[in-house]
Order: C-alpha cells, then sequence, then structure tokens
C-alpha cells in the first residue's frame, strides 16, 4: 500500500473534508498521485471556524486564563474560533452575545466562501437546534454549495469547547 503524510493545517471536521475529497477524487478516476499533488495544490482552501456559547471549558482546559475566563463571562463574550495558515487556532474575534457571535460566524464564512462553490459542513456541541437554525441560514445566505453533513463534535473536541458550540467548515471549489 503506497501511503503519504498530509499535514491538512486544521482541526477537526476540517481534517476529515480531506478524506472526503480524496475518496471523490479517486472515485472519478484521479490517480494516486493526481490525488496527492491536489491536496497539496488546495491545502488553504478549507476553513473551519465556530463559535463558543461560554469560556468556562477553555478556562477549565488552561487554553485560557482565569481572568481572561472571568471578564469574558461578565461581558457575554463570544469567541469565534479558526486556525491560521500555520494550522494554529486563533480568535477570529469577540463578540458579545450568542446572537452577535453566531451572525459574525455566518458572515466570515460567507466572506471565505465568497464567489466559490462550496461543501459545507455544519458541527455542533450538543446544539442540534443552533446547528439547524445556522444551517438554514447557510442555505438562504450562500448560493453554490453542497451541504455534506449536520454532525455533533467529536468528544475530544468537546472537552475543550463544551456545549453550546456552532461550527461551520468549508472546502472552496471541490
Amino acid at each position: 500500500m503506497e501511503i503519504f503524510v498530509f499535514d491538512t493545517k486544521n482541526i477537526s471536521v476540517a481534517s476529515g473534508i480531506w478524506a472526503i475529497w480524496a475518496a471523490a477524487k479517486l472515485e472519478n478516476g484521479w490517480s494516486f498521485e493526481e490525488v496527492k499533488t491536489g491536496l497539496q495544490n488546495k491545502i488553504y482552501d478549507s476553513k473551519v471556524m465556530f463559535y463558543m456559547d461560554t469560556l468556562k471549558y477553555l478556562k477549565k482546559g488552561g487554553r485560557i486564563g482565569k481572568v481572561t475566563s472571568v471578564v469574558g463571562e461578565v461581558l457575554s463574550l463570544k469567541p469565534i474560533i479558526s486556525c491560521n495558515e500555520d494550522g494554529i487556532y486563533y480568535t477570529v474575534g469577540l463578540i458579545r452575545g450568542a446572537k452577535q457571535g453566531k451572525k459574525k460566524l455566518l458572515n466570515e464564512m460567507l466572506q471565505f466562501c465568497k464567489g466559490h462553490h462550496c461543501w459545507i459542513i455544519v458541527g455542533h456541541g450538543d446544539a442540534n437546534e443552533e446547528a439547524g437554525r445556522m444551517l438554514e441560514l447557510v442555505e438562504t445566505q450562500l448560493t453554490s454549495k453542497e451541504i455534506l453533513f449536520v454532525k455533533q463534535i467529536n468528544a475530544t473536541l468537546a472537552i475543550n469547547t463544551g456545549p453550546g458550540l456552532v461550527g461551520l467548515c468549508a472546502l472552496l471549489d471541490p
């Protein structure tokens, strides 16, 4: 069996979307070498962003300090988090209130997808209803897309984010 290592520079479902893409290309007759080259050429064509309802679990996991957590909770700050081109977490924005946080998440993803056909995945952490609402917004506001699935995030991510997470993953021009 021939294998190679591909650093997606991403996390969670934004890493998994590449396996789906590679499988689709192989089904369409691409060779192993073509898929390998294609992955390397498209590495920056995926993006994951997620909104968290609370900072409590980031504090418990040691990702942020106690002062940041307390100030964030008092001010009702909701972080939008993504990965940069090196695969490192960064804060896209800190928004006051849940409604504004989700609106910012959607707007950032719409900006990333602008002018492209996209595969979209909606993820959530024990927030099925909120994920459904986000899906409705994506379906009405993003014109050229294919929704791959809506799914609960895995436990290894949920332990640091807690319930209430809503995330979007996009792959441009699959």
